[in-house]
């Protein structure tokens, strides 16, 4: 993860886009309660192969912009805080970001 950023009721997560990131991304996203991101690079459903593109997810709480541009994957996260926080720490234990 190269940044985080908050904004009232949303969050925002700045990832360099790398193949490695699809597993982490899955697991969150279905701790969360939601479908996962991406399926099989087989099928070409990989975060390599998104550009330009904008995916809209939501799951309880949770409403998600998921933004794929040529090098970074960004997320905007809006949520009542309490799913923030579950958010935010479920990105800290998957990812190697420090604050």
């Amino acid at each position: 993860m190269t940044a985080v950023g908050r904004h009232e009721k949303r969050s925002y997560y700045i990832l360099v886009k790398e193949a490695l990131i699809e597993k982490p991304l899955n697991e969150i996203m279905e701790k969360i309660g939601s479908d996962p991101l991406y399926y099989s690079a087989e099928d070409d459903d990989d975060p390599i192969g998104y550009k330009n593109n904008v995916q809209h997810k939501v799951a309880g709480k949770y409403d998600i912009d998921v933004i794929h541009t040529s090098n970074r994957v960004v997320l905007i996260v809006r949520a009542p805080e309490k799913e923030q926080k579950i958010f935010r720490e479920l990105m800290r234990a998957y990812s190697k970001f420090q604050e």
